[in-house]
């Protein structure tokens, strides 16, 4: 699955514009309302603005060109169709925040990460994974295996392989703390090594003078 193959993220809004032609016409500010769309790579923070009656046709422009995927382009017209009708957010894919996969505080920090759908997740460049945190490594090799096993038996499947993967990472842990617990016993036999020299050497005597 390549990365060119997942559209980039979509979102629109509506902003008061002036219409300097009618400000002219009425003596003070007289302000549209323009719709806007905002272009985004998952997992990405650089952000592509336009005015979306012109992002859009510019769109059927490079279908034509064969530029853009026709997918892409339904799921663009899909999107601005919802948010007009009231601003329904659509996935392309599975959706994240219904990924029993992950954990709500996982699935938190992938959302903030601008990573809507598993299969976004599973091809997320490095420095989207960088804004997900810790364990976001493990989490990818779970979306990529989990989308496999979805085109195989079933749920079923998946479970296994969700299950044969918190295997494998507990017993890494296990290996990692096993390693950690003979690195301290290693350094408290060196730390104990000077004081068992010292206690078997005989006290220091004190010099006595006599005095005749």
């Amino acid at each position: 699955m390549l990365m060119d193959e997942r559209p980039p993220l979509v979102t629109f809004e509506t902003r008061a514009i002036e219409n300097r032609s009618e400000s002219m016409k009425l003596g003070h500010y007289a302000f549209t309302d323009v719709d806007f769309v905002m272009v985004m790579p998952a997992g990405g923070k650089d952000v592509f603005e336009d005015r979306a009656e012109n992002w859009l046709k510019k769109q059927e422009q490079h279908v034509r060109d064969g530029r853009v995927p026709r997918e892409h382009n339904e799921y663009f017209k899909r999107q601005y169709a919802a948010f007009k009708e009231g601003g329904q957010e659509v996935i392309d894919g599975t959706a994240i925040k219904l990924w029993t996969v992950a954990s709500p505080a996982q699935q938190k920090a992938i959302i903030q990460a601008n990573i809507l759908s598993v299969e976004d997740l599973a091809v997320a460049p490095d420095d989207a994974l960088s804004a997900i945190g810790m364990g976001a490594r493990a989490l990818q090799n779970k979306a990529r295996t989990w989308l496999e096993s979805a085109k195989g038996p079933g749920v079923a499947t998946a479970r296994i392989t969700d299950l044969e993967i918190k295997l494998q990472e507990t017993l890494a842990l296990i290996s990692k703390q096993n390693e950690y617990i003979q690195s301290l016993e290693s350094r408290m036999e060196q730390l104990g090594e000077p004081e068992a020299k010292r206690r078997g050497r005989p006290p220091n005597k004190p010099d006595i003078e006599l005095e005749i």
